[in-house]
């Protein structure tokens, strides 16, 4: 772009002519920007220019509450899948809060916590109701062999179970073993009898048909 710039005159006037001159030289001609360009430099304010530009809210807060549509990758903290629901497995993140109804479910952790203002956990037969329901939690090795168990067992009374499998059951109590039971109760006469016989202190046996248990 050309501006005259007089010969002659007052030294202040030729100066701020030239200041002029650079002024629109130095402008940016809109031939040059392409319309996307343009489209952005005409933006009120940062709002204006990230609907321009397509972005998202999340792009400015980086806050997960702000991701509406999408999958969160797990190396991000993501659960894998946009819903956790169907088959197949969903790795969640951490500290995740899980409502509704949970069946058929895996859980591999090496520690979970239950919170609740009320029953922390409902083992339920979902089929049968009365003394024929069966609703346990059992314990098994990582081989999937079955240790024991506690609950409701066996559909054909109204005991409820605490079994183990593989050996005999303790009481712990105050940091020591309270009560012993090892298997089939042995037939002893007194404690004296009981130790003869292997029955350790706090170990249950019986006297005939009364229930006995080794103190000394």
């Amino acid at each position: 772009m050309n501006l005259f710039l007089p010969a002659e005159g007052p030294h202040w006037l030729r100066a701020f002519a030239e200041s002029i001159a650079r002024a629109l030289g130095s402008r940016l001609d809109a031939a040059a920007a392409s319309a996307f360009g343009l489209s952005l430099l005409d933006d009120a304010n940062a709002a204006a220019a990230r609907a321009t530009l397509g972005l998202a809210t999340v792009a400015v807060s980086g806050s997960a509450t702000d991701l509406g549509t999408g999958t969160l990758a797990v190396a991000r903290g993501g659960t894998g899948a946009v819903a956790a629901t169907g088959t197949g497995s969903n790795v969640l993140s951490a500290s995740p809060t899980l409502t509704g109804t949970v069946t058929a479910a895996t859980l591999n952790a090496s520690a979970f916590t239950v919170s609740a203002s009320s029953a922390f956990a409902t083992i339920k037969d979902s089929d049968t109701a009365g003394n024929g329901a069966i609703a346990f939690i059992e314990f098994r090795d990582s081989a999937g062999t079955r240790y024991g168990f506690i609950g409701k067992g066996n559909g054909g009374n109204a005991y409820l179970y605490l079994a183990n499998e593989n050996g005999g059951l303790k009481l712990h109590a105050n940091g020591a073993d309270a009560i012993n039971i090892d298997g089939a109760l042995g037939n002893h006469a007194n404690d004296a009898a009981a130790a003869a016989g292997g029955i350790a202190i706090g170990t249950m046996y019986r006297n005939g048909s009364a229930l006995m248990m080794r103190v000394a």
